[in-house]
């Protein structure tokens, strides 16, 4: 039984970003690339670079206290939740 700690934890490790967010963000990290991005998408692009790094410091931070509590390691209890990977993309 999950206690109402794990199940708040557990519903911000699988909190996602948007589809719509994430196309975006490959979208204008492509015409950086490209080197075709315009001063405000470049101030975007940082924007959600800041936000995407916040969600995954608060998704390991979450990933961490739950480990704890189960008394794993975070890689075992990402083995046991089927997360290959921090990445986002």
């Amino acid at each position: 039984s999950v206690t109402a700690e794990e199940a708040s934890l557990l519903k911000e490790i699988n909190q996602g970003i948007s589809p719509e967010d994430m196309a975006r963000y490959e979208e204008l990290i492509r015409k950086r690339q490209q080197q075709t991005i315009n001063q405000q998408e470049f101030r975007e692009l940082q924007e959600a670079t800041r936000r995407l790094e916040d969600f995954q410091a608060r998704r390991m931070h979450s990933l961490a206290a739950l480990a704890k509590l189960r008394g794993v390691s975070v890689l075992d209890l990402m083995g046991q939740l089927e997360i290959r990977s921090l990445d986002v993309l």
